[in-house]
C-alpha cells in the first residue's frame, strides 16, 4: 500500500516535506476521505432507484461510465472564461481570452450500460461530455428531489472569491493545474505519469483478450508510422498511440484547438507519440511522451491571468525553422513547423534564446513561489 507521503509529497513538493507535515496530514485525511466520499453519494443519489418493498417502481438510469465521468472531471474544471457572445451569466462573462473556474455537471441520461468492447478510441466518456452543462450544481435539493441546479453564489465564488472550492471536487486535470501556480512540477509529474503509463503498457501485454479493441486489435508502430526499426518492446502496444488520439479527439480539446493556435496541433501531438516508439524499452518511450506533453502545454502564468498574445508574424520564417523548438527536438519536421510559426496570433517563445524572466512571487502568508521563463512582453 502506498504511504500518504509518496502519493502526494513529490507531486507537489518535488524536494519532500517534513515528518510532522506528513504526520498532520495523515491525521487530517479522514475528514478529506468523508467529504469525498460524500460528494460521490450526492452525485449518485441524483438518480437512485425507487423501490416499494420488493418491486423496483423506477429503474437508476446512472451508467458505469457517468460515475467514471464525475471521478475524472469532478464538480468543476478550468475552462475558458464566456465571451459576450456566449450563452452564460453575465457576470462571468468577459472581453478578453482568460482561463475561469466553471462548474460543469451531467445528469445520468441512459438506462443502459454500453459496453465499451468493440470501441475503437478511447474516448469512452465522449456522450457523457457532450451531455454537460455549464454553471450547474451537482446535489441541490428542490421539490422532486436532488438533481443538479444553478446557484449564483457558488458560481460567483468559484470564479472570483475562495470559499466554493472548499465544498466542491475539482477535475483531477484541474488540480494537477492549480499545483503550477505554486511550483513548477513538470518532470517530477512527468515522470510519474510515466510510471502510469509504463504500467497500463505492461497491463496491456498480458490482457489483450479482455480490453475494448482500441488496445487489444493488432497493432505495429512500423507500420503505423513508417518505421522500419521500432523498438520490439515497444512496436505492438498502442497505448501511446491511442492515448495522442484520444487527446486530439477529446471535445473539449477540439474546441480550444479551434479557437487558440497556440494550443498544440494534433500533428504535434502525434508527432510526439511517434517519436516514443523509437526509444529503448516502455518507461523511456513513456517518459518522453508525458514531459514533451507537459512541455508543449506548460503554464507560464498563475490561473486565471490573462495573457496577450502578439499578433505580428514571424520574421523570415524559412530562416529561422530550423532552430523552432519542436524540430531542434526532432517532434516536427521544419516543412510542419513553418505553419505554425507564420499563425498570426502565435508567439513563438524559444526559452534558450530570451528574452525570459524567472519571477519570484510571494503570498499573503510569506511563502514564495517561483514561476520560470516568463516571457518579456513586447
Amino acid at each position: 500500500m502506498a504511504r500518504l507521503d509518496d502519493v502526494v509529497s513529490p507531486i507537489v513538493y518535488p524536494e519532500g516535506v517534513s515528518d510532522g507535515a506528513v504526520e498532520k496530514a495523515v491525521k487530517l485525511s479522514k475528514n478529506l476521505l468523508d467529504h469525498i466520499e460524500l460528494h460521490y453519494g450526492i452525485f449518485a443519489s441524483q438518480d437512485l432507484a425507487v423501490k416499494n418493498k420488493d418491486q423496483v417502481i423506477k429503474d437508476s438510469k446512472m451508467t458505469a461510465l457517468d460515475l467514471i465521468h464525475y471521478h475524472v472531471y469532478g464538480d468543476y474544471r478550468l475552462c475558458m472564461a464566456p465571451t459576450e457572445a456566449d450563452s452564460a451569466p453575465e457576470y462571468l462573462k468577459t472581453r478578453f481570452p482568460t482561463t475561469q473556474l466553471r462548474y460543469k455537471a451531467i445528469t445520468p441520461t441512459s438506462s443502459l450500460n454500453p459496453s465499451v468492447k468493440a470501441d475503437m478510441d478511447l474516448n469512452f466518456l465522449s456522450y457523457q461530455m457532450l451531455n454537460e452543462q455549464f454553471e450547474m450544481l451537482h446535489g441541490v435539493l428542490g421539490s422532486d428531489g436532488i438533481n443538479p441546479a444553478e446557484t449564483e453564489w457558488f458560481i460567483r465564488e468559484l470564479a472570483f472569491g475562495n470559499s466554493a472550492p472548499k465544498f466542491h471536487l475539482p477535475s483531477l486535470g484541474t488540480m494537477a493545474i492549480t499545483n503550477y501556480a505554486y511550483k513548477n512540477i513538470n518532470d517530477v509529474l512527468g515522470k510519474a505519469l510515466a510510471e502510469s503509463v509504463e504500467l497500463m503498457m505492461e497491463t496491456i501485454m498480458f490482457n489483450t483478450g479482455r480490453l475494448p479493441k482500441a488496445l487489444s486489435d493488432p497493432f505495429d508502430a512500423n507500420t503505423h508510422y513508417g518505421y522500419t526499426d521500432a523498438n520490439d518492446e515497444l512496436k505492438g502496444n498502442p497505448l501511446i498511440m491511442q492515448i495522442a488520439k484520444a487527446i486530439t479527439m477529446n471535445q473539449e480539446y477540439l474546441e480550444l484547438q479551434a479557437q487558440y493556435p497556440q494550443v498544440p496541433t494534433p500533428t504535434k501531438i502525434n508527432g510526439v507519440a511517434k517519436s516514443a516508439y523509437k526509444k529503448d524499452d516502455p518507461y523511456e518511450a513513456a517518459l518522453l511522451f508525458c514531459q514533451q506533453l507537459l512541455s508543449m502545454s506548460n503554464m507560464k502564468y498563475t490561473v486565471g491571468v490573462p495573457v496577450a498574445f502578439k499578433t505580428a508574424t514571424q520574421p523570415s520564417i524559412a530562416a529561422n525553422s530550423a532552430s523552432y523548438p519542436d524540430v531542434v527536438d526532432k517532434i516536427l519536421t521544419e516543412p510542419e513547423a513553418r505553419p505554425i510559426m507564420a499563425s498570426a496570433t502565435y508567439i513563438v517563445v524559444d526559452a534558450r534564446a530570451g528574452p525570459v524572466y524567472d519571477i519570484v512571487m510571494e503570498t499573503d502568508s510569506g511563502e514564495e513561489f517561483q514561476i520560470n521563463s516568463v516571457p518579456e512582453k513586447n
